[in-house]
């Protein structure tokens, strides 16, 4: 019985990545709940550059089992953010079992270019998109210049290949058409008095110093 219960609570590390504080591998000797995994990596980033977004999935590793009949559990479990912390429900409290993985995924970013006031990168942190409307405020709004009928929509297509979706900014904004949605990665240009084609190779440039990753290929 000693050997079996040295055997199933072996010293074994667990992988925590992502939006945390301190990622790495971590040895545990038993099984843990995801609350006190992640306080292992001192919680959830702050950092500008990586906070999270709204799961905790955990890839489970196969475990040895004392009971043959005890379940393994799932081959991976995604855990809201949000319920985790606010809900008070421990189902959301999962248990973690030595060699898991567990990766707190980061919230993503769009980016707001052009005759606005505030231009810059914003994190999706409570969401999976927002609305242009939306985005707009967050970049404090547009300039007076702003050519609110010619913005556009840069994103990749499900085959990741660069495509512009044009928008009147002023006729959704009057309630005419319907609000489009701006997800991880997306860029909303809107012109001024800078040109089309040089506010994009503008974007472009931006985010490049900003991120060090190149976008998109404008």
């Amino acid at each position: 019985l000693f050997r079996s219960f040295v055997r199933e609570y072996r010293s074994d590390p667990i992988s925590i990545v992502g939006a945390v504080k301190v990622p790495g591998v971590y040895q545990i000797q038993a099984r843990k709940t995801l609350i006190e995994a992640l306080a292992m990596a001192q919680g959830f980033s702050e950092s500008g550059k990586m906070l999270p977004g709204r799961n905790v999935v955990i890839t489970h590793k196969k475990q040895e089992r004392l009971d043959p009949q005890e379940s393994q559990p799932p081959e991976s479990e995604v855990i809201p953010i949000k319920a985790l912390l606010e809900s008070g429900d421990p189902k959301w409290n999962v248990v973690v079992y030595p060699g898991d993985i567990i990766r707190v995924v980061p919230a993503g970013n769009f980016y707001v270019a052009g005759d606005v006031n505030q231009p810059g990168s914003f994190i999706l942190s409570d969401f999976d998109n927002v609305s242009s409307i939306q985005a707009v405020a967050m970049a404090g709004g547009t300039k007076k210049t702003a050519k609110l009928k010619e913005a556009v929509i840069i994103r990749h297509d499900s085959s990741g290949n660069r495509a512009e979706e044009t928008i009147n900014l002023k006729a959704v904004l009057e309630g005419k058409v319907t609000d489009p949605k701006l997800g991880a990665n997306d860029i909303l240009f809107i012109p001024g008095s800078v040109g089309k084609a040089a506010g994009l190779r503008g974007i472009e440039a931006a985010l490049q110093v900003a991120t060090g990753v190149l976008v998109f290929g404008l």
